[in-house]
């Protein structure tokens, strides 16, 4: 910044620079455990968060701060697809449109990230405005609310990059607690710089990396030398280099293991008709995690022909006492559920009608109330295109309990 001051005949000049040192890059290796974290970043009237980075992958988490779950409020930036998303949520309950916030997603298609190039990425946001860049394309968002202050700094979360912590001691409170089981990326990270209006420019100290290598050797691809055997991770594992060689993260299969090569064992529940499981999100203002695309699969026998099997959404409820089941109007949902014998799988989503897909059993009976193990696939794909909602179905049936 120059400053000139007329003296009279003098002209006297004042610099000031702000210096910015690059930090070292960051290699993550995208393992369970991997991430770097940054501290918390403070906001005023107008933020913004840059840094560069890197990647081969295709679906991880890129980075993460919250409020500390007072609000609810979070940004969390993620590869999905390959591309950018942006999923963030800000302001209290001073808003005119009730104490419901929804969660706001920004994505950027037009560039994919994951080909292992450099790539600067940039969060702006001021009051109503909030702005993406990925290199030299923007996308904006104008908020409808009253109130965009994102938290308290003594209790906002530090800033995670390349996924969150497991340990719940470590980061025991999440405004957005199911990125916690969100896949950790392998990137390499540089140049994260924190700008706030009037304060200035930061580029903050890194606090602690886990998971973090030396250098950015491939261990998982094949050389091409038969004196070197290739590493692989089986049924659906995902190979990561370390900096003692390659490994497997079998986290998202049923199988564990060196090179998740031993199956896990399968567990089995009885529910007698007024029993259930699941993540009960309707204390968590963010509420749960969107994502572009769900896959549910499960394997059950029941003697009863309308039940309940899956549920997943939002808040509004409408329960019909002769079913032991959930009818939703106008909220997001996708469920899967018995009716009469016939198993039916149905989801709504914003700005779509409501869909049902209703399958019947192929065995004589023509029924799924005939206490024989069943096994069904549920898929929703999302169309960001007319946010176009697609239900698919996939069906087996045995009759040993021994599953497909």
């Amino acid at each position: 910044m120059m400053v000139y001051y007329d003296t009279g005949g003098l002209l006297a000049v004042t610099l000031t620079f702000i210096d910015v040192h690059s930090v070292a890059t960051i290699i993550l290796s995208g393992a369970p455990n991997s991430y770097a974290r940054y501290p918390k970043w403070v906001h005023s009237f107008e933020n913004s968060l840059s840094f560069e980075f890197k990647t081969k992958q295709s679906h991880g988490l890129l980075l993460y701060t919250d409020d500390g779950a007072v609000n609810g409020n979070f940004y969390s930036i993620s590869i999905s697809d390959g591309r950018i998303q942006l999923d963030f949520r800000l302001g209290d309950n001073a808003n005119d449109f009730g104490s419901r916030r929804l969660v706001n997603t920004i994505r950027i298609e037009e560039v994919r990230v994951d080909d292992n190039r450099w790539h600067s990425l940039a969060l702006f946001q001021s009051w109503e405005n909030v702005k993406l860049e990925l290199d030299a394309s923007l996308v904006f968002k104008i908020l409808n609310q009253r109130s965009f202050i994102f938290g308290d700094i003594l209790k906002n979360s530090d800033v995670f990059v390349g996924g969150v912590p497991q340990d719940t001691h470590v980061f025991p409170v999440m405004s957005s607690p199911l990125r916690r089981y969100a896949r950790h990326l392998a990137a390499n990270i540089r140049n994260i710089v924190y700008r706030l209006y009037p304060q200035g420019v930061t580029s903050p100290q890194l606090l602690d990396a886990h998971g973090a290598r030396q250098n950015e050797d491939d261990y998982c691809r094949s050389t091409g030398f038969s004196g070197r055997e290739q590493f692989v991770c089986h049924n659906g594992g995902q190979c990561y280099s370390t900096n003692e060689g390659p490994k497997c993260d079998c986290a998202l299969t049923d199988y564990e293991g060196k090179n998740c090569e031993i199956e896990n064992m399968d567990s089995e529940l009885t529910f007698s008709g007024q029993e259930w499981i699941g993540y009960d999100v309707s204390a968590t203002s963010a509420g749960i995690l969107k994502a572009k695309a769900e896959n549910f699969s499960v394997s059950f026998k029941t003697v009863h022909g309308s039940a309940m099997i899956f549920y997943a959404g939002a808040e509004k409820v409408n329960e019909i006492s002769s079913l032991n089941f959930l009818s939703r109007t106008d909220m997001n949902y996708m469920q899967l559920y018995l009716e009469e014998g016939a198993l039916i799988a149905s989801s709504k989503f914003s700005g779509s009608e409501p869909r049902l897909v209703r399958i019947f059993n192929v065995l004589p009976r023509a029924r799924f109330d005939d206490d024989s193990w069943h096994t069904v696939s549920m898929q929703r794909t999302l169309q960001m295109v007319g946010f176009l909602g697609v239900l698919t179905y996939f069906y087996s049936t045995t009759t040993n309990g021994i599953f497909p």
